[in-house]
């Protein structure tokens, strides 16, 4: 259905170039508008972020999922994230949204992962703020993973929090390593 909706228009505006890849194929002319925030956005990142880690004794490594489509992606991370928790007794996982844990992550009490409901936009700035890491992994081998825009980097830039994300291309052309984020494959 996508494909002939595309088809049938004059020309095609997508988010990511990788899909302005995909859609060229089409014969049709397109056009690429990277992800952005609004004005409201933005004030309520700022608001977040002048609020953030009041009086907090731990280190907070986050994941915010919007779908539950990124279950796989995160399942790549699960046993390295396993390890760094179990090293450092100081750290703490906010996972939000629908994503779903396995079960080895069980063991691990509610005070050292957290697992909150997905929120709505205008409230995941403040639960971003409180992020000292965000993590942002994807299954780069996989189309729709490739699809993907920055915006996990950028919700969470607007708070000051820097992004460990997996080497998307999206990913690839708005970090700068060791400013606001780090990218890595293993």
């Amino acid at each position: 259905r996508i494909r002939r909706t595309m088809e049938s228009c004059d020309a095609i505006m997508v988010s990511t170039r990788y899909l302005a890849a995909q859609a060229a194929s089409l014969g049709r002319p397109v056009f690429i508008h990277r992800n952005g925030f609004s004005q409201e956005m933005l004030a309520i990142s700022e608001r977040a972020a002048a609020q953030s880690h009041a009086g907090r004794k731990r280190t907070v490594i986050g994941y915010a999922s919007g779908t539950p489509t990124h279950n796989r992606d995160f399942a790549t991370i699960g046993e390295p994230l396993r390890k760094v928790l179990d090293r450092h007794a100081d750290l703490t996982l906010w996972v939000i949204g629908p994503l779903k844990l396995d079960s080895a992550w069980q063991p691990y009490p509610r005070n050292r992962v957290l697992k909150l409901a997905y929120v709505p936009w205008t409230l995941l700035p403040g639960y971003l703020a409180g992020f000292d890491i965000n993590l942002a992994p994807l299954i780069c081998d996989n189309p729709f993973a490739r699809s993907k825009s920055e915006i996990k980097w950028m919700e969470a830039a607007l708070v000051g929090v820097p992004t460990l994300a997996s080497p998307a291309d999206a990913f690839q052309e708005v970090i700068n390593p060791d400013i606001d984020g780090f990218l890595a494959d293993t």
